[in-house]
């Protein structure tokens, strides 16, 4: 299921037209980048598996749905472009349903954004987080 939800999150954010704009177009990555990738970029990670329970119908089943958390940290030199960024992100994910790449996503939900500076490094970290729900 976290596969599935990784290409979810690659192909939505790959293909939005702001993020490219900024220079995101091919610097998404799942887990972590490469050290020495040049910034900007944007890594993905998801951190939580939990089964929800499915009601049973005399039809059948309900597809059991899968709740996750997928943090999206940014990776910019600049401030004023992560804040952009951020929200370019949360534009292209927050309330998604629907089936992409292969994938029923019941929703995608924007929880809360948190910002931090790496001074070793001279970048500006801003990590969004949402809640997802994808049926099996």
């Amino acid at each position: 299921i976290k596969m599935k939800i990784g290409k979810v999150i690659f192909d939505k954010l790959s293909n939005d037209s702001s993020l490219n704009g900024l220079g995101y177009a091919s610097n998404i990555y799942p887990a972590k980048a490469q050290q020495g990738t040049a910034y900007p970029y944007i890594v993905y990670k998801i951190d939580m598996d939990d089964p929800v329970s499915s009601k049973s119908t005399n039809a059948g089943s309900l597809p059991e749905i899968n709740q996750m958390h997928v943090e999206i940290e940014i990776y910019n030199a600049r401030y004023d472009n992560i804040v952009d960024s951020a929200d370019a992100v949360i534009k292209a994910l927050n309330r998604f349903s629907g089936t992409n790449s292969s994938v029923l996503v019941d929703t995608i939900q924007y929880l809360d954004t948190d910002d931090d500076y790496d001074k070793d490094e001279d970048v500006y970290i801003r990590t969004i987080t949402f809640r997802t729900r994808v049926k099996n």
